[in-house]
């Protein structure tokens, strides 16, 4: 197939020397400059024209280069423009920290300024790029670009059947600062707590405090023996968003997690760790849930927590907490022989 000169001119050497996608747009504005995301949108705005179809659209103040927020019909959507010639999409991940910037779908383009050629490739809801199991990161992820599908077909569809409220805001999980190296939880009992806990603002509770460590606590003598040590990791909810260490300044709701060993004097039978509101009367934020993974774990539920106890054993222990299924803390792997 001859290459196609989006310019029109036969004789000019095409800026873009490939055969145009079926769905590709040459924009009508000879004149038409700017970034790539201004370009993605005036595309978008004229095919919708061609259609006649006029949605409620709310542009943004500004815009970055590549990517950019805006309104339709009520949905938030993050658009993001790549080269024609690109494989994955750089997604921006801030908007993803806060419900109320939190995008519902995501709408990928392809973008050559220099043709002003432009191409819708397709829309993930939110809920689906969660599903693709995404590692917590800080800085932008990586998207397969043919996870995008449906060109501006299926995102006119979604924002036309669905209202709003059918995708209700995700969020993506802040990556935790610990480490791959195994914690043993020993080390508590001579007063040392490791920097991959420290860091997650755990402190170790002096022993008046372990033995009468809150109003709900779950550890009955009768079952566990005598408290031997407790880790406490406060944590908060700020904008939708699980933070802890001085991320949770800001928390109106505050919670914390609990790690108590349990034992006759001088020997430790077991570790429960236990999820509670830090004040008396508070509830727990909607959602939460306590994952661990360890060879003898029993799960069961206290109280206005969860609470976990994972008897004595070689294997190491894997403590994560979840919120409506996504990870929102994933503490580093204890051990009780270290």
């Amino acid at each position: 197939m001859t290459p196609i000169n989006p310019l029109g001119d036969p004789l000019a050497e095409p800026p873009l020397a490939l055969p145009l996608p079926e769905d590709a747009v040459l924009l009508d504005d000879p004149a038409l400059e700017g970034p790539a995301s201004a370009l993605a949108l005036a595309a978008l705005r004229q095919q919708l024209q061609d259609l006649g179809f006029q949605p409620a659209l709310t542009l943004p103040a500004s815009s970055e280069p590549t990517h950019t927020l805006l309104g339709i019909e009520g949905f938030r959507v993050q658009l993001i423009c790549v080269p024609f010639w690109a494989e994955v999409v750089p997604l921006a991940t801030a908007p993803w920290r806060q419900r109320s910037s939190a995008p519902q779908l995501v709408l990928a383009a392809c973008v050559e300024p220099e043709a002003r050629v432009v191409r819708l490739v397709g829309v993930l809801t939110n809920a689906e790029l969660l599903a693709l199991a995404l590692p917590p990161s800080q800085d932008d992820l990586a998207l397969p670009l043919e996870r995008f599908r449906g060109g501006l077909e299926r995102l006119l569809t979604l924002v036309t059947l669905l209202r709003p409220e059918a995708l209700p805001p995700l969020l993506l999980p802040l990556p935790s600062p610990n480490s791959t190296a195994l914690v043993s939880v020993l080390d508590w009992l001579a007063g040392q707590l490791d920097q991959a806990l420290t860091a997650l603002g755990a402190e170790l509770m002096p022993n008046p405090a372990a033995a009468f460590r809150s109003r709900a606590t779950p550890v009955r003598r009768e079952e566990s023996g005598a408290v031997q040590a407790v880790v406490r990791i406060p944590l908060g909810l700020v904008n939708g968003t699980i933070r802890w260490g001085d991320g949770r300044a800001e928390a109106i709701e505050r919670f914390q997690l609990l790690l108590t060993l349990c034992g006759p004097k001088g020997r430790v039978q077991e570790l429960v760790v236990h999820l509670e509101p830090q004040l008396q009367g508070d509830l727990l934020p909607d959602g939460l849930r306590l994952v661990v993974k360890a060879l003898a774990a029993q799960v069961q539920t206290s109280g206005d927590g969860l609470e976990v106890r994972v008897s004595w054993g070689d294997e190491p222990i894997g403590i994560q907490l979840e919120r409506h299924g996504e990870v929102v803390l994933d503490l580093p792997p204890l051990l009780f022989n270290g």
